[in-house]
């Protein structure tokens, strides 16, 4: 067992440590693991955010109030100012500003754009996003070089050994536009399912590596400068003395603090009628976003089934101002594969030491622990470690060890069943069932009542001089399966065969109480089993069998004899009495002889039609023994009269 147990452990490790390294961002366990991690949201429950990030909401009534959608740009141009006045640190539009407003001067900027424009230069820093397509063929877009002022100019390594998401073309607001503005992109990649889980905090494009609109606008919150942004492929990235480490692909795990409204919100309505206080917006990261349903930037998420895009980015900035963003870096993968082995081996170890129903419940328990483990290390430390691998450990791991015990217990099974079948040949099956279970059986030098039926062939010798050794071997095992017949129907047990004879015994291994009429009554059915059987041999021309049967109930010594070569038998003067009993019958030309010992057990049961056609020959000696014994012959003598009244 315990080389299977490692041989199962090893193998299971083997293969979802692989699979995880393979799989772990891929579908489906990427969906399975979201939807574990949306359990893990629910257990924790919503918690506040930093207050360091504030959101200006282009809700259904400001649309409405405002001038319809999209928004004028002297509205977005009246936003900027007044939180410029208000005192926010940086203001990041979450709105894809592509073309110029119509109309146009010219081809140039409007009147609306000319007043954004000039807001925005004289206003704290303002970012406005630009987005990638993954669906174009590459080099469909032209490079945009007022772009690469946004690009992160610092990285180690190589971004194809990074596992990045390569954008195929970009779309960008018009020059005039960002000319005094910041710019990052805002590209999201929901997951199968459709949940927004993860923020790709850069994106390769034409050579540059340009950063997300929450990581932008977290760098200008902080004050750094590009060259203070280190982005290390494969690892994560630094902003001055923050180190964030990401999931692979430079991706952030949003830990989302609750559902929509979570952050404080501010209408946009309300911030252009100027009933905002200013302190609300002091040194804020302000992000500008759509929230009205009908513009379809929603997404799900654990806490809400459609949740603003600009409260996600608002979340991915505050976890990154907060250092509240969730773990899935190197040290959460060496949790996941320690998790991995250790399920393994739990499981292996589980399945094959306990029973299947035993075993169910246990790796039912070891999961439900992991799992409380993982929702544990995401409420305490804000880690997300792997649900999906460890359990599809445990359950594969559990089903293969398992089948193995399964298998295993089989063989046992039915090897055990053989050799039971192999003994049963020369002990008899009770006996065997008492061997098996014990070295040393109860019954073992134990004194008890028990009836002992004798039968022998007589005149063996002279009816089977003539016959060849074959056919006197089938004549004799055709006897004993008459007997073995019988005495199984009547619930006895052949102790031995003593030649052409047999010792049976009624009352092993326990003693019942109608022990002495079952073995008369098998001593008739044997009888009559021969009558039938010699109206066959008279058919085919072959001789009679005649048989004597004797009889006899009382105290007997089970014990086991022999050493290496023990046998389990009945011994005593009990035994003796029925031996000579069945001599008697030769004596008296009878073929049953019992002692008065049985029919009086008999009559006691009531069963006297088991004493029908028996006559009681009164006391007799029996050779060997100085007591005489009341006997009864069957069939009653010629001379008996009333034998059957007499033995009622």
């Amino acid at each position: 067992m315990p080389r299977i147990a490692f041989l199962i452990a090893g193998l299971t490790a083997l293969l979802l440590v692989g699979l995880y390294g393979w799989g772990r961002d891929r579908a489906p366990f990427e969906t399975l693991e979201g939807e574990s991690l949306d359990w893990r949201f629910a257990l924790r429950g919503p918690v506040p955010p930093s207050g360091e990030v504030v959101l200006v909401a282009i809700d259904e009534a400001s649309i409405q109030a405002l001038g319809g959608w999209p928004l004028p740009r002297h509205v977005l141009a009246e936003a900027v100012k007044r939180l410029s006045e208000a005192g926010a640190r940086v203001i990041a539009f979450d709105l894809l500003l592509l073309e110029l407003e119509q109309p146009t001067i010219g081809g140039a900027p409007g009147v609306g754009d000319q007043r954004l424009i000039a807001a925005i230069r004289n206003a704290r820093p303002v970012l406005l996003p630009f987005a990638f397509s993954f669906r174009d063929q590459p080099g469909s877009s032209p490079v945009r070089h007022d772009l690469a002022k946004s690009a992160l100019p610092v990285r180690v390594g190589e971004p194809g050994a990074a596992g990045l998401a390569h954008p195929a073309s970009i779309s960008a607001p018009p020059p005039p536009l960002l000319e005094f503005a910041h710019t990052a992109h805002a590209t999201v990649a929901v997951e199968p399912d459709g949940a927004l889980r993860m923020i790709d905090l850069v994106l390769p494009f034409a050579g540059e590596i340009y950063p997300a609109l929450p990581l932008e606008a977290v760098r200008l919150h902080l004050g750094l400068p590009r060259d203070r942004m280190l982005v290390e492929f494969g690892r994560g990235l630094r902003m001055g003395e923050r180190r964030v480490q990401t999931a692979p692909g430079l991706r952030l795990p949003l830990n989302y603090y609750g559902p929509r409204g979570a952050f404080e919100t501010i209408a946009m309505e309300d911030l252009i009628a100027g009933k905002i206080d200013p302190p609300r917006l002091r040194d804020k990261l302000v992000l500008v976003g759509a929230t009205a349903i009908g513009l379809g930037d929603l997404f799900p998420a654990p806490y809400s089934r459609v949740f603003p895009g600009a409260e996600a980015f608002a979340t991915a900035a505050d976890n990154l101002l907060s250092g509240r963003w969730l773990r899935r870096d190197d040290r959460a993968a060496l949790i996941d594969i320690a998790a991995i082995v250790g399920a393994s081996v739990m499981a292996a170890a589980v399945g094959l030491l306990l029973a299947p129903a035993l075993a169910a419940t246990g790796l039912i328990a070891l999961g439900g622990l992991w799992f409380a483990t993982a929702a544990l290390a995401f409420a305490r430390f804000d880690l997300w470690l792997s649900v999906v691998f460890p359990l599809l450990a445990l359950g594969l791991a559990g089903a293969a060890a398992i089948l193995a015990r399964a298998v295993t217990e089989g063989r046992a099974r039915r090897r055990a069943e053989r050799e039971r079948g192999h003994l049963a040949r020369y002990v008899p099956d009770a006996i065997v069932d008492e061997l098996a279970r014990s070295e040393r059986p109860t019954f073992d030098e134990r004194t008890q009542p028990a009836s002992i039926l004798f039968i022998d062939v007589v005149g063996f010798t002279r009816a089977t001089e003539s016959m060849q050794g074959q056919a006197m071997l089938r004549l004799i095992r055709r006897l004993h399966g008459l007997i073995e017949g019988a005495v199984r129907e009547h619930g006895g047990i052949v102790d031995k065969y003593i030649g052409d004879g047999a010792m049976i015994l009624f009352g092993l291994p326990e003693p019942k109480y109608d022990d002495a009429a079952r073995a008369l009554a098998c001593a008739r059915a044997i009888a009559d089993a021969v009558d039938r059987w010699n109206e066959e041999r008279a058919g085919m021309g072959e001789p009679a069998v005649a048989i004597g049967a004797g009889l006899h109930h009382g105290p007997v010594i089970v014990a086991r004899v022999g050493d290496r070569h023990a046998q389990v038998t009945a011994m005593g003067d009990s035994v003796n009495v029925a031996s000579r009993l069945e001599r008697v019958t030769r004596e008296l030309s009878a073929r049953i002889v019992l002692s008065d010992a049985v029919a009086g057990a008999v009559r006691a049961l009531g069963r006297t039609d088991l004493l029908a056609g028996f006559s009681y020959e009164g006391e007799r000696p029996l050779r060997g023994r100085d007591q005489s014994i009341g006997v009864w012959r069957w069939p009653a003598a010629a001379s008996a009269v009333g034998a059957e009244a007499q033995a009622g």
